[in-house]
């Protein structure tokens, strides 16, 4: 039988103290998590390291006192650190980062194991036997895949994930005034309301909705959207030409009535005219003129057209042309 020697591939310089009296000491299973107890008499004090040993970091929640036993799960999660002063047992689940008391026990607690997942962890303690502590606390992982249910509260601001008495609940807390509102583009219809401040659309939208107008309270009506405004000038009308007949009126400025107006050669119309007294256009070329004009004794219907560039007129008094 043959036998080979130890050899030692790399020198380890001393974190602290001397070379002597480290208590216990860990490593996670990938050998990124390394763990050292020093003991009391070479500076004490627990300690970790996360970058596979190139560098030390001492805990500042475990005071330098005399630890005992420690352990850890098989990812370095999950730390277990038992100390004979005070008789403690202590818990850490961030990486020995931060450490709290999870149990104190009568007599000096000394070794302590853990399972390989850190859910279950044995402890001897002197004249006492075995403990067993059940770890349960919450796993965190860098990546989180979930298949539940999600739902938003509008009301209370929150995110739930899941359903029943299995949810997950992440709250919000407003820090603004406004919030901006990102819709993607997604194959289903999406209906969403913006109620808080004033609201900036951008781009080309579509309405495939009917637009209807209201002619006696000047308004556009989409559906559950109404456009109102007041006009400071007058309106330009264009009636188009419909297979009905259309009946409007317009009360500003002149009008003007022309033969495709009318429709046809037999085709009659009844219209009214309110004019000012002595009111006297002047017809433009090839244009004919009705009015009405007053003076203190008569009145008068008077027809003015011009042909070409003469102009004629023609005035009637109670039937009577002159």
């Amino acid at each position: 039988m043959s036998s080979s020697a130890l050899t030692i591939k790399k020198t380890i310089t001393p974190i602290t103290g001397g070379t002597t009296f480290t208590v216990q000491s860990g490593i996670s299973a990938d050998g990124k998590y390394m763990y050292s107890e020093i003991g009391v008499a070479t500076g004490g004090g627990f300690w970790y390291s996360h970058d596979y040993g190139q560098t030390f970091t001492q805990s500042a929640d475990i005071p330098v006192m005399e630890t005992r036993g420690f352990s850890c799960d098989g990812t370095g999660q999950f730390c277990f650190i038992t100390e004979q002063t005070n008789k403690r047992l202590y818990y850490s689940s961030n990486y020995g980062v931060n450490w709290s008391i999870i149990y104190t026990f009568a007599n000096n607690p000394y070794y302590v194991s853990s399972s390989q997942d850190g859910k279950y962890v044995l402890i001897c303690v002197n004249g006492y036997g075995i403990y067993l502590y059940v770890n349960q606390t919450k796993r965190y992982y860098n990546n989180l895949e979930y298949t539940g249910a999600l739902t938003l509260s509008t009301t209370s601001n929150q995110l739930a994930l899941g359903t029943g008495s299995n949810i997950l609940t992440i709250s919000s807390v407003q820090t603004g005034n406004n919030y901006t509102l990102t819709i993607p583009n997604i194959a289903g219809a999406s209906e969403f309301v913006m109620t808080q401040s004033n609201q900036t659309i951008a781009g080309t939208k579509t309405f495939s909705s009917a637009l209807a107008m209201s002619a006696t309270s000047n308004q556009f009506a989409f559906p559950n959207l109404t456009l109102t405004t007041t006009p400071t000038a007058n309106r330009t009308h264009t009636i188009p030409s419909g297979s009905v007949n259309d009946t409007f009126l317009m009360v500003g400025g002149n009008q003007s009535l022309l033969t495709t107006s009318i429709g046809s050669a037999n085709a009659s119309v009844s219209m009214k005219f309110l004019v000012a007294p002595n009111y006297a256009p002047t017809p433009s070329a090839n244009t004919m003129m009705m009015y009405m004009s007053n003076d203190a004794t008569n009145g008068y219907l008077t027809f003015t057209w011009k042909v070409g560039s003469t102009q004629y007129s023609y005035n009637l008094n109670g039937g009577t042309g002159s």
